[in-house]
């Protein structure tokens, strides 16, 4: 579950522009701690730093309780809020959270290869 928040977290993040430092700074936390967070190292996650994640990146924070554990809310009654898009981009990072490094590198590389060739 936490692999997947980093992850989720990591990607919005970068979706947005943010750096890893820039980002840690508007949070009030370390880049370390961003860090860790991201590589889902972290055993528990303050629901009020999720808030304030949530807000930077413009997210129901609903969202991020829910893959914590924090919310019994149905990701069904969540999707419900968000285009297809957003959809798209949160099962990507479900699917992607159980490849291991090399397949994920391969992945990056498809994707690479399909935005340069449009």
């Amino acid at each position: 579950m936490l692999e997947s928040l980093g992850l989720y977290i990591k990607n919005k993040r970068i979706k947005k522009g943010y750096g890893l430092l820039e980002f840690a700074n508007n949070l009030g936390i370390s880049g370390a701690y961003l860090s860790t967070l991201e590589g889902g190292k972290h055993p528990k996650v303050n629901p009020l730093l999720l808030k304030k994640i949530a807000l930077f990146l413009e997210l129901d924070y609903l969202i991020l309780y829910k893959i914590v554990g924090y919310s019994d809310i149905t990701m069904k009654e969540i999707e419900n809020y968000y285009p297809m898009e957003e959809k798209n981009i949160d099962e990507l990072v479900r699917l992607g959270t159980s490849l291991n490094e090399k397949e994920l590198e391969l992945v990056l590389k498809y994707i690479n290869f399909i935005k340069n060739n449009k």
